[in-house]
């Protein structure tokens, strides 16, 4: 094995840690493929938890959500014309993210149903 890690442009593999010098550890490559993968949430925005005046604001619980993950927001495809509309017309945009909860904002109508 030393006589591969001393040849020039090569990265040198240390098997008592199975990490290597010049390249991506197995630890941050655990990290960065679990970056790509997505998990879809489905829960329900209830009308009566929108806050009571503008901006109308609603907090959810997302497990495993943090500050820095690339949250979504888009509308079940199984969703009814009325909940459809109600979401088009609300226009609810995340306004912020953090360990476990998400926070939405309605920037136009405030939905009378639930969505």
């Amino acid at each position: 094995m030393s006589a591969i890690n001393n040849l020039p442009g090569l990265a040198k593999f240390n098997n008592a840690t199975h990490e290597v010098d010049g390249l991506m550890s197995r630890n941050d490559k655990q990290k960065l493929d679990s970056l790509h993968k997505s998990v879809t949430i489905h829960t329900t925005l209830y009308a009566s938890e929108w806050s009571a005046n503008r901006p109308y604001t609603q907090t959810i619980d997302i497990p495993d959500i943090t500050s820095t993950t690339n949250g979504t927001l888009t509308i079940d495809p199984t969703a009814s014309d009325e909940e459809m509309q109600a979401c088009i017309d609300a226009n609810i945009t995340i306004i912020d993210q953090s360990i476990n909860h998400i926070t939405l904002q309605v920037t136009e109508v405030k939905p009378e149903i639930d969505i």
